[in-house]
């Protein structure tokens, strides 16, 4: 089996077990705990790949670091991952774990591109248009790109909207080569 199909798999055991619990937010509270060790921590990262370190140990190791910053219930969840030998592919059991959650309650990530930061009054704006057009919960990513002469961009999914000004003068100038004259 694939790893990405076995991070699914586990990543969905994981998500049913916690609403079965009712502790769906302190397992994504765990999660992010472990998602920032591995971020912040490089030695985690090697310890969570080593093939050195035999199944006991890093039970043990793994018991002793986390024992405490997470929940009893995600532990044991790291704990049976390390015992069959799938400690490695927790990055990508978390993302997808975020995924599948994400999607049981409605939530979209939106990646917006703009010029420059968008002030709170804006963000609102944008988050509240975005919420109705897609009848979903938006969560804004924002990235200043200085390539952006003016404007934004925002990508859901597949879905772009581009109201940057080079993307407005790119119709502006189509128009005008096509002949179409009209103004929006």
């Amino acid at each position: 089996m694939s790893e990405s199909r076995a991070a699914y798999r586990y990543a969905l055991a994981i998500l049913e077990a916690a609403e079965e619990q009712r502790n769906l937010d302190q397992v994504a509270g765990d999660f992010e705990e472990i998602e920032r060790l591995m971020r912040d921590v490089q030695e985690f990262r090697v310890f969570l790949r080593s093939p050195v370190i035999n199944n006991q140990k890093k039970r043990s190791i793994l018991t002793e670091l986390l024992g405490g910053r997470i929940s009893d219930f995600t532990l044991k969840f790291i704990l049976f991952l390390a015992s069959k030998n799938r400690e490695m592919i927790l990055p990508e059991i978390t993302r997808q774990f975020y995924r599948l959650r994400d999607r049981k309650l409605g939530i979209v990530n939106a990646m917006v591109r703009t010029a420059i930061p968008f002030t709170k009054q804006q963000e609102q704006e944008l988050l509240k248009h975005l919420e109705k057009k897609t009848r979903k919960k938006i969560r804004l990513n924002y990235v200043v790109d200085k390539t952006i002469k003016g404007g934004f961009a925002v990508q859901i999914e597949d879905t772009i909207w581009d109201g940057s000004v080079e993307h407005q003068l790119e119709i502006l100038h189509r128009r005008l080569i096509e002949g179409d004259h009209g103004y929006v």
